[in-house]
């Protein structure tokens, strides 16, 4: 069976998800959230969910900041990240917040090359019709 990688919110059915299914069927991506609560919930599922962190590193992060734009203040406290300890206090340095909106392009660009088209799948574009 092919294992497909997917963005997920987090919800109930994600944690609920038995891990001997989740590692046949799917990896599974929480979404790319750079505040106090994303930190959180991304936390959260690789507790007990079994997630794993993708592209949720100080250095994803700092490549965000890195872009000038204008951007939330965090709030309050940031919670411990085992998954890569540096990406708390990096945050909490730069002080803004990132939200994956922001990353979409980046993300799907990394999902593609990670999970190239099989053979004979066809990608199309559909164009508004003119007029």
């Amino acid at each position: 069976m092919r294992s497909t990688s997917a963005l997920v919110t987090p919800c109930a059915t994600t944690a609920d998800t038995p891990a001997p299914a989740r590692s046949r069927w799917a990896d599974l991506s929480p979404a790319r959230r750079f505040d106090a609560a994303g930190l959180a919930i991304t936390g959260w599922l690789a507790d007990r969910a079994g997630t794993v962190p993708w592209r949720m590193t100080a250095g994803a992060y700092g490549d965000a900041v890195a872009r000038p734009r204008s951007r939330v203040s965090l709030a309050g406290p940031l919670p411990e990240t085992p998954w890569d300890p540096d990406l708390s206090p990096t945050m909490a340095g730069a002080g803004v917040a990132v939200y994956e909106e922001e990353l979409r392009a980046q993300l799907l660009e990394a999902m593609a090359a990670a999970h190239p088209e099989p053979p004979g799948v066809v990608r199309t574009t559909i164009l508004p019709s003119p007029g």
